[in-house]
């Protein structure tokens, strides 16, 4: 082959096993892995989802997981297998030749990231899967289908009136111009054969006859249905909706050095003239307002489905079992809307609203509907950023209180373990000190059990055997 690149990268005996080693290859920089003995790997030296140098990340078990967002890649493939993102990274051949490690790849498949290849539509496959909902879990859901095979109609539902995007770039990029935030192009849906209905909303679902209503006035057919509405802000109940400078939010931060004064009470009073809020009141402290942001949590868009008794619903919330199947046949759903089991917490129903618990969803679903079952092991992962701070948050909390904390919370530079009744470990707060966050996560991803007694007795043996 006329573009083979085949270069010596290091020597081997330059690498202990799960030691990974940053080396030039092909004009750029790859990550080279010695798994065992005998068995070397190599991939690309960044993470497909914002960049991330994976040198800095971890490698446990087969794969290598990002610091910065815990998106995780199988070493032999490069294929994405955790979120978030959406590309895989690219894996190159290995071998070994008079003590030196050898990487051989077309330079064309040299690249920083891979998008995996998709299922052309057949117009002989007369079956239609839709989705309902154009976040993170719809969309993952979409792709995931194609990528695995399905050739017949999919139809993605969406009440935005673009193509899904990265939601989470909102409240950390103000200046985000839409086109430069989409997961994927028009072009891409249309090379996909994914038909997109933008900017129309589900009004009923009807299981016995297979329907899905619009708000427009149309039905659309289902073989197959996922769910994924997500969620919307809640509302401030003394309001009426009509105040002109009043901004709700998903989410909100803490600002605690930027000259933000912090006030709790359990509710607050507004004077409002002219449908603008002018003052917010609470236990006598009187502040004027210019604009108001409330950030107080969301509901689930399921208003749709509140007088539907065949998908069962608990506080508004989807139950749905480890396919993400509802309680209807061939009716699925993920992301914020549903409570689901996961066998890595006891299988107790949840509910967690996170970006990438949302993607895992959508892809784990769409193997469902396609029979291609795996074991869910996926461990909710978060991260925020303000003023330059990031922090990362990988599983669960039980109660708050239940805690291990290492570091200096004042300084922003810690690591808090949480345990649940039974003192297993199950979720970690780290600020400034990458990658402990993610390497929890391919912990628990991978069956080991963390207890309080391990912490207590030989504090972070168990990082140390998985950072390296």
């Amino acid at each position: 082959m006329a573009d083979l690149v085949e270069e010596p990268v290091c020597k081997v005996d330059e690498l202990q096993i799960n030691e990974k080693k940053l080396v030039p290859f092909g004009g750029g920089k790859i990550i080279v892995v010695r798994e065992s003995e005998d068995q070397f790997a190599a991939v690309g030296s960044v993470c497909s989802h914002y960049g991330a140098p994976l040198i800095n990340g971890v490698v446990y078990k087969g794969h290598i997981s990002c610091p910065w967002h815990g998106a995780c890649f199988n070493l032999r493939t490069g294929d994405i297998e955790e979120f978030p993102g959406c590309d895989s990274i690219p894996a190159y051949e290995t071998y070994v030749k008079n003590g030196s490690l050898y990487v051989k790849s077309p330079q064309s498949s040299i690249v920083k990231k891979r998008v995996k290849p998709l299922t052309p539509r057949s117009i002989i496959n007369r079956t239609t899967y839709i989705i309902i909902g154009g976040g993170p879990a719809g969309f993952q859901c979409a792709e995931t289908l194609r990528q695995e095979g399905f050739d017949g109609r999919v139809v993605l539902i969406s009440a935005e009136s673009v193509p899904p995007y990265d939601r989470t770039k909102l409240s950390k990029a103000l200046t985000s111009k839409v086109e430069d935030i989409l997961l994927r192009n028009e072009e891409y849906f249309k090379k996909a054969g994914i038909e997109l209905l933008l900017g129309v909303q589900c009004t009923k679902v009807d299981v016995n006859s297979q329907l899905v209503y619009l708000d427009d006035g149309s039905n659309l057919n289902y073989g197959k249905l996922f769910i994924a509405t997500g969620s919307s802000p809640r509302k401030y109940g003394s309001l009426s909706g009509n105040e002109k400078n009043v901004f709700y939010m998903r989410t909100y931060k803490l600002y605690l050095s930027k000259k933000v004064d912090f006030y709790v009470t359990p509710k607050v009073d507004f004077v409002i003239e002219e449908q603008l809020i002018r003052k917010v009141t609470f236990e006598g402290t009187e502040l004027e307002a210019d604009v108001c942001i409330i950030g107080i949590g969301s509901d689930p868009n399921t208003q749709f489905l509140a007088d539907n008794a065949d998908i069962k619903l608990s506080n508004s919330f989807i139950v749905v079992n480890e396919k993400f199947q509802t309680s209807a046949e061939d009716v699925y759903a993920g992301g914020d809307v549903v409570l689901y089991p996961n066998a890595l917490f006891d299988n107790a129903l949840m509910n967690i609203a996170h970006w990438q618990t949302a993607q895992i969803h959508g892809r784990f679903a769409a193997l469902a509907m396609l029979d291609k079952t795996t074991s869910f092991t996926s461990v909710p992962f978060f991260w925020s950023a303000a003023f330059g701070k990031g922090i990362r948050f990988a599983g669960t909390i039980h109660d708050p209180k239940n805690v291990y904390i290492e570091g200096d919370l004042e300084q922003l530079s810690f690591v808090a373990i949480y345990y649940n009744s039974k003192g297993r470990a199950v979720g970690v707060a780290t600020m400034a000190n990458d990658p402990v966050a993610t390497a929890f996560a391919a912990a628990l991803r991978n069956g080991k059990v963390i207890t309080k007694d391990d912490i207590d007795s030989q504090g972070f043996a168990w990082l140390e055997e998985i950072v390296n």
